[in-house]
């Protein structure tokens, strides 16, 4: 992704409900549950420094990863 192809998509995250957090350097949100037992996930995209490639993860209880994608220019 080019600086201000990366730039547009950071910010169309943001605009998604993401937040930038700090401590582990991913923007996540919550989804949880209104009805029922209250369960929630947390949807997080992640730059894989590395590879200069995004990863967009779903984290479920116990901070079990059950999906995974690299994001696609």
């Amino acid at each position: 992704m080019e600086p201000d192809e990366e730039i547009e998509f950071i910010q169309s995250i943001m605009d998604k409900g993401f937040h930038y957090d700090k401590v582990n350097d991913e923007y996540v949100r919550k989804w949880s549950t209104e009805t029922g037992p209250k369960e929630s996930i947390l949807e997080i995209y992640k730059k894989q420094w590395d590879t200069n490639q995004w990863k967009q993860l779903m984290v479920g209880y116990g901070d079990y990863v059950f999906y995974e994608e690299t994001v696609n220019d």
